[in-house]
């Protein structure tokens, strides 16, 4: 059985489902939501500075205030995900139509990196790839495949890590394209941790 929390990020709230999987059979272990709290401002230092400007300002402050929700919401799920699923926006991700033999399906994540260089506005060596099948017509398999720099996964995932370096990347919704696995903090980093 498998654990899987889908994770809706806004600047206000965090929102999550959990669902459980078994073989055939997809469960709802529930539904969670955790306002995103900035802590009251700190007492004026020096020369008028907070100490939350002097850390880094408010964005800082909002990360980790969203770290402080999401473990709300893991605390309230009890147990770890074994998989974590979110979004990026759109302009964050180039989706490209790419087509292979359907021999090569076995091989598609080996292939479609190579398939897709010189068609993204980034270096393909630095991203993170992901396809979704459209069909397979004549021995050839269409598919949607979304390509993102890895620093831009990156920069989305770090404020997530608070979910015990669960950050994993699946095909996105129709809502908008994700992909990849947090390589961005400690945690996930860790030798022996596969992702």
């Amino acid at each position: 059985m498998a654990t899987i929390l889908g994770l809706d990020i806004d600047p206000q709230t965090v929102r999550a489902v959990a669902v459980r999987t078994a073989l055939r059979k997809t469960e709802i272990i529930g539904y969670y939501q955790q306002p995103i709290e900035l802590a009251p401002p700190p007492e004026a230092g020096e020369g008028g500075i907070t100490v939350t400007e002097a850390a880094g300002g408010p964005e800082d402050a909002h990360q980790a205030a969203t770290r402080r929700a999401i473990r709300g919401v893991l605390g309230s799920l009890g147990q770890p995900p074994d998989k974590v699923i979110t979004e990026l926006s759109g302009d964050e991700v180039s989706i490209r139509k790419a087509s292979l033999p359907s021999k090569a399906a076995k091989k598609l994540d080996e292939l479609l990196p190579f398939e897709l260089e010189g068609k993204v506005p980034f270096d393909i060596a630095e991203s993170i790839v992901d396809h979704q099948p459209i069909e397979t017509v004549s021995g050839e398999l269409r598919m949607h495949a979304a390509v993102v720099p890895r620093e831009r996964i990156a920069a989305h995932t770090s404020p997530r890590c608070a979910c015990s370096g669960s950050s994993r990347g699946t095909w996105p919704s129709a809502r908008s394209p994700s992909t990849g696995s947090c390589r961005s903090c400690p945690s996930c980093r860790r030798p022996g941790r596969t992702r």
